[in-house]
């Protein structure tokens, strides 16, 4: 396999995985920022709306 192609990959697994991840940390998150879960969990979904959007450029 070409080692440029399997970078490629891995740095996608690990930048999809990272949004699966964040999920489970959803109550620790809006804790620490003293707002509720569905607020929270909104603030995860425009960072990642923004991430993609981002990084066509």
């Amino acid at each position: 396999m070409n080692y440029r192609l399997l970078l490629l990959v891995l740095g996608t697994f690990i930048i999809g995985t990272d949004d699966f991840v964040i999920a489970g940390l959803l109550p620790n998150i809006a804790n620490d920022m003293g707002v509720t879960i569905t607020a929270a969990g909104q603030l995860v979904t425009a960072f990642a709306i923004t991430y993609a959007i981002g990084a066509l450029f």
